[in-house]
């Protein structure tokens, strides 16, 4: 699986632009109502008709999905035939200190380059969502799963995440493409601001050594350092793009000291930083949480497949199913929780708030935890495997780690990563007081903080379907205690899981979605 490059990846998260109706409650608003309604209606028509990727969804509601398979086929190709430095949409954000026509006073901090870089590549990023959520479609049981993709074959699955990959590692080119761009040109910013710099402070001092002669040699002599000073900015002019010319090096006198403030800056952030000092400012622009986490929901859905038929591997061994292992969701797991500690917390934010294209979601940890929990048990079947042991057990309870002790205001844990742990401690151990004892556990955390569902008692049952010790029955009786009789057959062959509420009062509180 390393081929494909998955090891690299560093992401950029999720940002949605709410949809304000303009419609509004009474009588007395009913023609803004009209007029309101007819302008959204026009703009909508209008957007949808020039053929443009729809952005302005709410975030209530459900994101846009390629569901054609022309469309997705046509605009992955697209994607993956655009040169390198053509994805993203070359502007200059109102927001920074740079403006079309003129030089920016100083050097733009690490958190408005962040803020820039991703306004920048925002089309293409929701571009390229909306074609990941597309093949995640094709996928069953994933997040975006539609109602007729259950025959999906191993090499089905297999191709789909291939594509995924390919479009991940293109964006990760472009957003190193962009990286460099960025640094080359701060670098040069950095250079003709301290060359300017010096000149300023050289004339200043000049001129305070002449302190003694008359006024008229004073005069003179501030005239042409002006002129010197500003053929030297005529000299720092370069032409950008076809409809704007920056001017790199105009200054005044009251600025000196901020701008070799920013230099110096800038130079000790260089002298610090590692290899590839323009990697490490922040998370590449381009790839987001969004895109990890459908990635992640496809492999981990697709896993599943291996559970439910395991006869298409002599067919095809080489699909990309059988060559994932833990440590692949364990590393684009990090990749996202990098980006997001370089975005948020190496940089200083908005208090009280995270930016939102890096912040990792439950899908993120949860579908890993799931991925690897089915690739045991998927190895389990064909007999014991100690390197995939070995994997599973350090990736999950690494994860499930970083889960209980996560910065970004998610719960500690919720029921499904409960399940999939209990999936990754049955395929990793056999039969034993440990394995009871971790179950013990898991189940004292899960009711002690109202996460246990009908589903988590089941995992826990087929854990203990092979007896662990008699120490455990007692256990095992509490459990029972959880399910009775259908009330609509009284049949005792068929039971149903009755969850007292104080084991179950946050559950639904914190589920993300069906398996997360």
């Amino acid at each position: 699986m390393h081929r494909y490059g998955w090891r690299t990846l560093v992401a950029g998260g999720l940002r949605r632009r709410a949809f304000t109706s303009p419609l509004r409650s009474g009588r007395q608003q009913q023609q803004k109502i009209v007029v309101g309604a007819v302008a959204t209606f026009t703009r909508d028509v209008s957007s949808s008709t020039s053929g443009t990727i729809p952005t302005r969804h709410s975030i209530k509601g459900p994101p846009p999905i390629c569901k054609d398979p022309v469309e997705l086929q046509e605009l992955t190709q697209q994607v993956l035939e655009t040169p390198l430095g053509s994805l993203f949409c070359q502007h200059r954000n109102k927001k920074t200190n740079s403006t079309p026509g003129s030089a920016p006073k100083s050097i733009p901090s690490l958190s408005q380059d962040r803020d820039e870089a991703y306004a920048v590549a925002y089309e293409s990023t929701q571009l390229l969502e909306y074609l990941l959520r597309g093949y995640n479609h094709q996928i069953p049981g994933s997040l975006f799963s539609g109602p007729n993709n259950d025959d999906v074959s191993i090499e089905g699955a297999s191709a789909t995440i291939a594509t995924m990959v390919s479009l991940m590692e293109r964006f990760d080119e472009e957003g190193h493409t962009y990286m460099k761009l960025r640094y080359e040109a701060n670098s040069f910013r950095a250079g003709s601001t301290s060359t300017n710099t010096s000149a300023l402070v050289d004339t200043v001092s000049s001129l305070s050594s002449r302190k003694g002669q008359n006024n008229i040699d004073d005069e003179e002599s501030s005239s042409s350092s002006s002129s010197s000073s500003s053929e030297e900015d005529e000299d720092f002019s370069f032409e950008g793009d076809d409809d704007e010319e920056i001017q790199i090096g105009s200054s005044t006198f009251g600025e000196v000291e901020d701008m070799f403030s920013s230099v110096v800056q800038h130079e000790r952030h260089l002298a610090g930083s590692q290899l590839e000092p323009h990697i490490s400012d922040f998370a590449l622009p381009g790839v987001t949480t969004v895109m990890y986490d459908s990635l992640l929901d496809a492999m981990a859905s697709a896993t599943e497949l291996l559970l439910n038929d395991n006869s298409e591997k002599a067919a095809d061994p080489s699909s990309i199913l059988y060559e994932i292992d833990p440590e692949d969701f364990y590393d684009l797991t990090q990749d996202a929780l990098t980006s997001h500690e370089l975005n948020n917390q190496s940089l200083a934010s908005v208090k009280g708030a995270f930016f939102p294209y890096t912040v990792p979601t439950m899908v993120t940890y949860n579908a890993s935890l799931r991925g690897i929990g089915n690739l045991c048990l998927a190895g389990s079947m064909g007999g014991s495997n100690q390197l995939l042991i070995d994997q599973g057990l350090a990736c999950g309870f690494g994860i499930y780690n970083q889960l209980t002790h996560n910065t970004q205001r998610l719960p500690k844990r919720n029921a499904a990563s409960i399940i999939h742990l209990l999936n990754i401690i049955k395929a990793c151990f056999p039969p034993s007081r440990t394995r009871g004892n971790m179950t013990v556990t898991l189940w004292h955390q899960a009711s002690q903080e109202g996460l246990v569902t009908p589903e988590l008692v089941s995992a826990i049952r087929d854990v203990h379907a092979e007896s662990n010790g008699p120490e455990f029955e007692f256990f095992l009786e509490i459990i029972n205690k959880c399910q009775s009789s259908s009330p609509s057959n009284g049949n005792d062959s068929e039971k149903v899981v009755i969850v007292p509420q104080r084991f179950a009062r946050f559950a639904k509180k914190y589920q993300h979605s069906k398996n997360y």
